[in-house]
């Protein structure tokens, strides 16, 4: 198939603005946007101390050893210097993560090259595209957290089996089939589900025409030891602990048994197909890498087939939990991205056989793919620019404790104990200074119903906490005892998963002129005396 400029020009464009979206990161500094984010930093200074069995394991210590070795990277060159400036120490951690998201993209398009071979540039132009311009991927980059170390071995590993797929000799396949493994290892390493990978690499050596069945039997076996090893090494050799199997336990019970606001009640399969897919990656988009699967399981050779099988099995079992966190699909999406792309590919490959030597028809098609492309990625784009102007917006919570005074000071309850949620930026300090105390949610805390003291509340907490019937009631007690004294609100109204997908409030953030104060909305209740209605907290 001839080279088509216009094609690549304007896909190629759409990917560079696309990946630059992910670069602010590099040059802005940015406050933490994930609870994961301290959790990695301060494991990674344990194993920069020498403590390589971590407090829980909740993940793997892969991404906090990947983390250390860059801090010390920085030390030798004199960038960082951990005896100094900790945001220093931070800042640079998270450019080096932001370089593996991008490393991320980029492997994506060699993916999807690998498997739309009969037009690899056009197959890699749209996967990377769709990867770096998904709204949870591009938000994901801006962190220090497992999913993007994770993705990039799952799919270096994906590149291995395509890429053995493509040998005649046994033992180049055999070779490549040892580095998906050792690769799947070490996707494990970083998050627990990566390690899934490896059945790729498995389920092609027991197709193996080449040798008898004892043999696949003992290739696969190896395999499978060969990623357990890279296991353990990525994790320091921290796995093998009793901690480890506890840890790993309470995940998977986790999983079973929901998480408080992100409980879905049962498999999440389809909720992640028709909100979080689409809420990422727009509509469009979504079709776009539903097609790819269609045209795997049909176009696709072995090996694409196996890489489809992979990514159908894997978003099965991500929609097992009833956990709905978006950032779950990150490692399936890039895989779904590179069928995308492969199948892009296949109908450029098909209009190019069927219209050589008609110019104008060739370039009309171009140009309807290209338009396709950007049609498809603009959208979680401009999302992902909202995202990086919201990250910079003023914060309702940076003036609210002196409002909160002024309006203490005026109802005469500036001697009044303050009990308040971590959101509303109030410190614990400050709160236990007037003999109040910092909660993480009223929801679990019914001694606030005879605190006599004035309590705020965030939005964040209260949207959490009234959607469980357990914590529930002891909202609606403190709302029905509660006297209102003092309402504020952001400028434009978010829930408080707010910055996860764009459904839940960041598409109302302006792209261009100036942002208003974003973050949580702050109600201050004078609990003071009681009146109102008697609630029972227990019913």
């Amino acid at each position: 198939m001839r080279s088509r400029p216009g094609v690549s020009l304007a896909v190629g464009s759409t990917v560079v603005l696309a990946a630059a979206l992910r670069v602010p990161a590099l040059l802005a500094s940015l406050p933490l946007t994930h609870p994961d984010e301290p959790t990695v930093m301060r494991r990674a200074l344990l194993v920069l101390d020498g403590t390589f069995v971590p407090p829980a394991f909740d993940w793997p210590l892969g991404s906090s050893i990947v983390a250390a070795a860059g801090i010390r990277l920085g030390e030798a060159f004199g960038v960082v210097d951990r005896a100094g400036s900790v945001a220093e120490v931070y800042g640079w951690t998270r450019i080096l993560f932001v370089l593996v998201a991008l490393g991320v993209v980029a492997v994506t398009g060699l993916l999807g090259a690998a498997v739309g071979r009969r037009a690899a540039p056009v197959a890699a132009w749209v996967a990377g595209a769709v990867v770096a311009t998904g709204f949870v991927l591009v938000r994901s980059a801006r962190m220090i957290v497992p999913d993007q170390l994770q993705v990039l071995c799952v799919l270096l590993g994906l590149v291995a089996v395509v890429a053995a797929g493509r040998r005649a000799q046994l033992r180049h396949r055999l070779l490549l089939w040892s580095t998906a493994a050792l690769c799947a290892g070490a996707a494990g390493g970083m998050k627990y589900l990566g390690i899934t990978v490896v059945v790729v690499p498995m389920l092609a050596v027991m197709m193996e025409e080449e040798l008898d069945w004892p043999r696949r039997l003992l290739a696969a076996e190896g395999l499978l030891l060969l990623s357990l090893v890279a296991f353990v090494v990525s994790t320091g050799g921290s796995v093998i602990s009793r901690a480890f199997v506890d840890g790993f336990l309470w995940q998977v019970d986790h999983q079973v048994s929901g998480h408080l606001g992100y409980d879905h009640g049962g498999p999440t399969w389809w909720h992640h197909l028709t909100v979080t897919l689409p809420g990422s990656n727009g509509w469009l988009g979504t079709g776009l890498l539903v097609a790819g699967v269609g045209w795997g399981a049909w176009r696709g050779d072995r090996a694409t087939k196996l890489v489809t099988a992979y990514a159908v099995g894997l978003f099965a079992v991500i929609g097992l939990s009833r956990i709905v966190f978006p950032h779950y699909v990150i490692v399936v999406v890039p895989v779904l991205a590179a069928l995308a792309g492969g199948m892009a590919a296949d109908v450029a490959e098909w209009t190019w056989r069927r219209w050589q030597g008609r110019e104008r028809r060739l370039d009309t098609a171009a140009a309807a793919l290209a338009l396709v492309l950007v049609a498809a990625v603009v959208p979680s784009a401009a999302d992902g620019l909202r995202l990086l102007r919201a990250g910079h917006a003023p914060d309702t919570r940076d003036a609210f404790p002196e409002i909160l005074q002024e309006a203490l000071a005026a109802e005469g309850l500036v001697d009044a104990p303050i009990w308040t949620e971590s959101y509303t930026g109030i410190s614990a300090a400050a709160a236990e200074a007037t003999g109040g105390r910092l909660v993480f949610g009223f929801g679990t805390t019914p001694e606030i119903l005879e605190c006599r003291c004035v309590a705020v509340v965030s939005t964040y907490m209260e949207q959490r906490y009234t959607v469980d019937p357990v914590t529930a009631p002891v909202y609606t007690a403190m709302r029905a005892r509660g006297r209102m004294l003092l309402d504020h609100q952001p400028g434009i109204p978010l829930t408080y998963r707010w910055d996860l997908l764009p459904s839940w409030g960041i598409g109302g953030v302006p792209l261009r002129g100036p942002v208003p104060a974003l973050g949580p909305g702050m109600t201050v209740l004078d609990l003071t005396e009681p009146r109102g209605a008697e609630v029972d907290p227990d019913a």
